[in-house]
C-alpha cells in the first residue's frame, strides 16, 4: 500500500501526502494530471490522466423593460462564455408576429455592439411598441460549442 502520493495537476499546483484530494483550476483547458506513490519499501508508480475542465457560461435576461425612460431603456440579455458568432434573438407581439431580430450579442464588455438590444421600435422602425408583455427566442452556443435555446416573455413598460 502507497504511504506517500505527489499529485501534479498540470497547472502548476502541487500537492504531498494525501490519498483523496481535492483541486480547484483557475482556469478552463485541458490538464494532464500525474499521480506518484510510494510505498513503505520505496518502490515507485505514477499513473498520468488528462482532465478537461470546461469554460462556465451564464445566461440573463430580463423581465421588464421602460423604452422611453433613461433608467432602462433597452432589453437585451446579459451573459459570460456565450459564442458571439452563434447568437440569434426573435421578438413577437402577442399574434405571433416577428417585431426584432438580431445575430448580434450585446454586452458592454463582451461586444458594445448596439444592434445586439431591443429599443423597443416595431421592425426597427420609428414607432415604439404597445405597452405589454412580448415573447424573445433566442438561439446561441456557448464557448464550449453547446448549442441553446431559450424562451421568455419581456413587459415593455411606457
Amino acid at each position: 500500500m502507497a504511504s506517500i502520493w505527489n499529485w501534479q495537476f498540470g497547472d502548476g499546483d502541487v500537492s504531498f501526502d494525501s490519498i483523496n484530494i481535492e483541486h480547484q483550476y483557475s482556469d478552463a483547458g485541458i490538464f494532464n494530471v500525474l499521480l506518484t506513490v510510494w510505498n513503505e519499501y520505496g518502490c515507485v508508480d505514477t499513473i498520468s490522466h488528462p482532465v478537461t475542465v470546461l469554460e462556465n457560461y451564464t445566461f440573463y435576461a430580463p423581465t421588464a423593460f421602460t423604452p422611453e425612460s433613461q433608467a432602462n431603456p433597452y432589453f437585451y440579455f446579459r451573459g459570460t462564455g456565450i459564442d458571439k458568432d452563434n447568437f440569434h434573438l426573435y421578438i413577437y407581439d402577442r399574434w405571433g408576429e416577428l417585431i426584432f431580430e438580431t445575430e448580434v450579442f450585446y454586452d458592454t464588455d463582451y461586444n458594445p455592439d448596439t444592434r445586439g438590444r431591443w429599443d423597443g421600435k416595431v421592425k426597427n422602425g420609428s414607432k415604439i411598441a404597445e405597452t405589454g408583455v412580448y415573447t424573445w427566442y433566442v438561439i446561441y452556443k456557448d464557448v464550449n460549442g453547446k448549442s441553446h435555446d431559450e424562451t421568455g416573455s419581456v413587459t415593455l413598460i411606457k
